[in-house]
């Protein structure tokens, strides 16, 4: 069975843009949220459980890249065109 609806809506388009930028210069922060990056997140529509997933999402991906750099895997078929060259 084949589930069709998202199991997160996506609020409401305009509100979502305003989410686009960097919270808070994020390197700058220490990776410390200011209130009011916080505050304009949940504004936009999103709740906490939102920003917590995000959180984790950032939080495998930056593991996951550690880990094929030190790894190599050997990139999938479909993938193979795509592979970046240094010229």
């Amino acid at each position: 069975m084949r589930c069709t609806r998202p199991i997160i809506s996506a609020p409401n388009t305009s509100q979502f843009a305003r989410c686009g930028r960097s919270p808070a210069g994020s390197n700058s922060s220490r990776s410390r949220y200011r209130g009011g990056a916080i505050a304009s997140f949940l504004r936009a529509g999103f709740e906490l459980e939102h920003l917590l997933g995000v959180v984790a999402v950032v939080a495998a991906s930056t593991m996951t890249n550690y880990a094929a750099s030190i790894a190599r895997p050997p990139l999938e078929d479909p993938f193979a065109v795509l592979t970046w060259q240094h010229r």
